[in-house]
């Protein structure tokens, strides 16, 4: 079983993007087996996944 959570937020541009994704990065650093994946997207229509990590 797994557990997916979309975070969804209008951000102002990709740094402002970018910070979130570090801070919620770091936030769940220290949980064995958590992977956190990103994706920046200016079309809120796209449902595709995001690109694996690694």
């Amino acid at each position: 079983m797994k557990l997916i959570i979309l975070l969804e937020k209008d951000v102002a541009d990709r740094d402002e993007a970018r910070t979130i994704f570090q801070m919620v990065t770091a936030r769940l650093a220290d949980r064995p087996g958590v992977t956190v994946i990103g994706q920046v997207t200016d079309d809120v229509n796209d449902t595709s996944p995001p690109d694996p990590p690694g």
